[in-house]
């Protein structure tokens, strides 16, 4: 009786247990001892954030769960904050969110923040330097590397003011919009604004002014990559006499709805078109 009960009652169990795991996944030991141990060391001992049992326990405990380099993330955040003199309630919190998270996002934190912050860069205070910092990284939806590096180049171009004709405050705030626009595209959009801005402001585009052109360039950033193919396609055609013949104003406005128009939506494998269930993933012109 029992065996044969047993026969029947093991394939159940057997498929129960392997239900656990989502197919196609592996199990794998991501070190969290390892990761606990590394943290509450440094809670206990290091100078800037040292705590006492239980609180360093209980902090180390919550950490772990980002797994491999949870520790790592966790200490540079910690750190990068104390030198720039953020309390520890605050530093302490947004450490934490950091460990449970990934390395690229940790790092556009750290440097859009230390961009921020620093005297000879943006010297901004600590409160606006945290919110372009986890703009680009905690808050942003898409890749913080790419993000980051947008960051870094619209921050060169902006930070000569007679070029960009903005302060240097303005400038972090500005270089993180931009940055953000690339929320969702495929490719940097960085260089392709700078482009278009030139364009705005070149004679053989509308010869716009750096305010005029910096504002325009701003509106049609969040359509990506693509933006100055599009534009300067339908502006030289809707200003030439054998197209539409309009004047730079009627053709500058055509030209804006056609690009907002030119945003579409593709599957990852580069199909026009979405499918049920299927990511979304914009992709320049």
């Amino acid at each position: 009786m029992y065996p044969s009960f047993l026969f029947v009652l093991l394939p159940l169990l057997l498929s129960e247990s392997r239900a656990e795991v989502p197919q196609g996944k592996v199990r794998i030991d991501c070190g969290a001892s390892k990761e606990f141990v590394t943290l509450h060391v440094y809670l206990k001992k290091d100078a800037d954030d040292g705590l006492q049992d239980p609180d360093a326990l209980e902090l180390a405990k919550k950490a772990v769960k980002g797994c491999s380099g949870a520790a790592h993330r966790f200490i540079r955040v910690s750190k990068t904050l104390g030198i720039a003199g953020v309390n520890r309630k605050n530093r302490m919190t947004l450490a934490l969110d950091f460990s449970v998270r990934d390395e690229a996002t940790t790092e556009a934190f750290i440097a859009v923040f230390r961009s921020a912050s620093a005297s000879d860069v943006l010297d901004l205070d600590l409160d606006a330097s945290l919110q372009l910092a986890r703009s680009l990284s905690l808050e942003f939806k898409g890749d913080p590397s790419k993000a980051l590096k947008d960051f870094d180049r619209m921050l060169k171009w902006c930070s000569d003011s007679a070029r960009s004709g903005l302060v240097r405050k303005d400038c972090g705030m500005f270089a993180v919009e931009i940055a953000r626009t690339g929320e969702g595209w495929k490719d940097p959009v960085a260089k392709s604004w700078i482009e278009l801005f030139e364009y705005l402001t070149s004679s053989s585009g509308p010869a716009l002014t750096t305010g005029e052109a910096r504002e325009l360039a701003r509106q049609l950033a969040q359509h990506g990559p693509g933006a100055l193919k599009n534009f300067s396609t339908a502006y030289e055609y809707a200003l030439d006499s054998k197209g539409l013949a309009f004047s730079r104003d009627q053709s500058i406005d055509l030209a804006k709805t056609l690009v907002s128009l030119s945003q579409a939506e593709t599957v990852k494998s580069g199909e026009t078109g979405t499918l049920p269930g299927t990511k979304k993933v914009r992709s320049g012109q």
